[in-house]
């Protein structure tokens, strides 16, 4: 019997015994997400009325019916092809499109993970959630997440994959088995990179007592919190990282390797970058040396909108979380190795300025739009610049001053 392999999970691909098929048109055709619903409902069939409804939901309104005619002919035509389609089969049946096979074995990886999961879950079979977490790869056909069906499929087989994830992760940890706990945990992590696998992988080097590892993971985690969602990791995440910080503390390291675990890996050119927790103790360690060597200091708050200066960014703006990263480069190329600076939401910085005049501040902060302007399609937004000088005693009435956009310009806020 001939085995029709179908990956809905991450890259969808269609294998008919060891042969991937190619059919005209793509993903994105018509043709091809009506063999995806028959695929997909498999015996049980669609309705013809949803399958317009998925199909040409949005469309102007005009001959519906006539264009799935055409596109189930086409569908057909195809199918014999590949040998999965007698000539005059047909696909439509009282209202009810379906494809039922003779002689072809059709797995589809979507359903076999959702019917394990579920068994799995139900039964408390770890066996079963082992082999559920491995059929899930990616997300449910992800070139099509805007239809709607595919979404909400999207969204619940996430959240079965999450459970499977939590239960098999709590019985690794309860049973010592933390070598398989940390392969699972940075699996997940890999696909979604929560702060809840970031834990579960930090547990899991604990428990293999691989604390340098540890901390490199923790600190490494919390500048992708802040870097891609623009959040402070929880008290649960600060607490991991202290009790590894603790434990390296007491390690009996040499002193020469404990100075080599302390040094930079690489000379970089630039202002130092470092996760939002390091530049708190930067910030408190620089007001406690400008007491003895009197050097000046000032906080920017550095922000950047579209060009009408709006903050509603939407998340899934690629192109935007693109220019901040822009930005952050040339940040760090526009300023000395001595100044200091963080990422502290999604569209802000924060930096410190060191042993500058306050009339300097500006020029550092030109140097950073010159360099900003150079990225493709700066031109579609605004950076602003908010700074304070930071003394032994701030002033609770200290206003910072503003200085916006490429045309910066010195006005109090």
């Amino acid at each position: 019997m001939d085995t029709l392999r179908v990956h809905m999970f991450g890259e969808f691909q269609i294998i008919l015994n060891d042969r991937a098929l190619e059919f005209p048109g793509g993903i994105y055709s018509k043709t091809m997400r009506l063999l995806i619903l028959l695929l997909y409902y498999g015996r049980n069939g669609v309705p013809r009325q949803k399958v317009l409804d998925e199909l040409y939901g949005d469309s102007e309104p005009g001959n519906d019916a006539g264009n799935l005619r055409a596109v189930s002919f086409r569908l057909r035509k195809q199918m014999a092809a590949f040998g999965l389609l007698e000539e005059n089969e047909q696909l439509n049946e009282k209202g009810i499109f379906r494809w039922n096979p003779s002689g072809i074995d059709v797995w589809v990886d979507a359903l076999r993970f959702g019917e394990t999961a579920e068994k799995a879950l139900r039964d408390s079979d770890m066996q079963l959630l082992s082999q559920a977490l491995s059929l899930y790869t990616g997300e449910f056909l992800p070139d099509l997440s805007a239809e709607l069906w595919v979404a909400a499929r999207q969204a619940s087989y996430q959240e079965l994959y999450f459970d499977c994830a939590r239960r098999y992760l709590e019985y690794l940890s309860g049973t010592g088995a933390y070598e398989e706990m940390l392969a699972v945990a940075r699996e997940v992590g890999r696909m979604y990179p929560y702060e809840e696998w970031f834990i579960a992988e930090l547990d899991a080097l604990i428990g293999l007592g691989r604390w340098k590892e540890a901390l490199e993971i923790s600190e490494q985690s919390t500048r992708i919190l802040m870097d891609k969602f623009g959040i402070r990791p929880s008290d649960e995440m600060a607490e991991r990282t202290r009790n590894i910080s603790l434990h390296m503390k007491g390690s009996s390291k040499g002193l020469l390797e404990i100075r080599s675990d302390l040094e930079e890996k690489k000379y970089e050119q630039g202002a130092y970058y470092c996760d939002y927790a390091s530049f708190v103790g930067a910030y408190r360690y620089e007001m406690r040396r400008m007491e003895r060597t009197g050097q000046s200091l000032y906080l920017v708050l550095c922000t950047i909108t579209d060009r009408n200066g709006s903050l509603n960014i939407d998340d899934n703006d690629s192109r935007f979380e693109e220019m901040v990263g822009q930005l952050s480069h040339s940040i760090r190329v526009s300023l000395r190795r001595t100044d200091v600076y963080t990422r502290y939401g999604k569209n802000q910085f924060l930096i410190i300025l060191i042993g500058l005049k306050q009339e300097d501040c500006p020029i550092a902060y030109a140097r950073i739009d010159r360099s900003f302007a150079r990225t493709q399609g700066a031109g579609h937004y605004r950076v602003n610049y908010f700074m304070v000088p930071v003394t032994a005693a701030p002033s609770i009435e200290e206003k910072p001053l503003r200085f916006g956009g490429r045309m910066w310009q010195g006005s109090a806020v």
